[in-house]
């Protein structure tokens, strides 16, 4: 018996593995309950100012929505769309909501003190629309929190409405709230004329 405890068979590993991701999910649905209902997101935050936070949670400035201008996906650049997946998320299209291997990965480093983001674009946007229902500290209570609502809202909008939603709520400096104002803001030019070079310094 003590020869066994010391050394575990490999079905006892094996079933010890399949068991996390079990344990995850059951932790996930948990929290539903504590996360926001997902409306239309196309229109979420449109009389609510845009919130800049740092990593740790705090206000690092406030825009006021006065200098926006809503735009569907066709009208922006896909070259802006291919920045930014290219960026901040180049599993997009493979996952839903959540990027498992990412999330683990910078979980890792966070544990090593390598803090690194793990967010992807739909985690990124939940955690942008409902600050104040998600929460803003860097605890696991609000990262649970933002991958479920994540979840939620892969689950009711395409993949386009989730990229133009967060195209159109993303907020830029000089209070240019949004890729159709950010690009006019810097370049001149609406979001549909952006080039590679342009569309890269936007989003990078």
């Amino acid at each position: 018996g003590l020869h066994a405890l010391r050394h575990p068979t490999r079905r006892g590993v094996a079933l010890t593995l399949a068991a996390i991701p079990v344990l995850g999910v059951l932790v996930l649905l948990a929290f539903v309950p504590f996360t926001p209902s997902i409306g239309d997101i196309r229109k979420a935050r449109i009389d609510r100012p845009a919130r800049v936070l740092s990593a740790d949670g705090r206000l690092i400035a406030e825009f006021r929505p006065v200098n926006r201008e809503w735009v569907p996906l066709k009208l922006i650049s896909p070259h802006t769309v291919d920045a930014l997946i290219a960026t901040e998320d180049r599993r997009f299209y493979a996952h839903h909501g959540i990027d498992w291997r990412r999330t683990i990965a910078a979980a890792l480093h966070t544990f090593s003190g390598d803090r690194q983001g793990g967010s992807t674009i739909t985690q990124q946007l939940a955690r942008n629309l409902y600050p104040d229902e998600i929460g803003r500290a860097p605890t696991l209570t609000r990262k649970l929190k933002e991958l479920v609502t994540a979840f939620k809202i892969e689950m009711v909008y395409s993949k386009a409405e989730i990229l133009e939603t967060y195209l159109n709520t993303v907020p830029f400096l000089y209070n240019a709230y949004g890729v159709e104002m950010a690009a006019r803001t810097y370049f001149g030019k609406s979001a549909d004329q952006l080039d590679i070079v342009e569309s890269a310094t936007l989003v990078g």
